[in-house]
């Protein structure tokens, strides 16, 4: 008798490198086109109705700098504070019935005893509820 002998056919191997390769190719590629999306986009915006309201008159405001030497109110340069309370007496007269504000525009150089001054002369008015404070360098 005759034994036939049968052929093996080995197995074949798949090259796993190039597989991990082609992996990280295209993990790499994903993860840099990837846009994040944009968070503003979905923000919803609450718009004001479209009536039409009466507008206001509102009483100017005082602005009052506070400088080293002087202080500037209504174009004037005034080295004193009773000239500037002057000033204040009236626009509190003025302004009493409304909430009209005071400006305040300290530069850096201005002395603390001048803005001290200035507090108490607006205080005495009864507008220290009223300012605005604002530093200029």
């Amino acid at each position: 008798m005759k034994v036939s002998k049968k052929k093996k056919f080995s197995k074949s191997e798949v090259p796993l490198a190039a597989m991990i390769d082609i992996t990280f190719l295209l993990l790499a590629y994903f993860i840099i086109t990837q846009t994040p999306p944009i968070e503003e986009a979905q923000v919803s915006i609450n718009r004001p109705s479209t009536i039409n309201l009466p507008t206001q008159t509102t009483q100017p405001s005082l602005d009052i700098t506070v400088n080293q030497n002087s202080y500037q109110l209504l174009g004037r340069n005034l080295s004193m504070i009773q000239d500037v309370k002057v000033y204040i007496a009236d626009y509190a007269k003025e302004t009493k019935d409304s909430q009209a504000m005071v400006n305040l525009k300290l530069q850096g150089d201005a002395k603390t005893k001048r803005l001290i001054e200035l507090l108490d002369a607006l205080a005495a008015e009864g507008m220290e509820k009223r300012l605005n404070f604002a530093f200029i360098y």
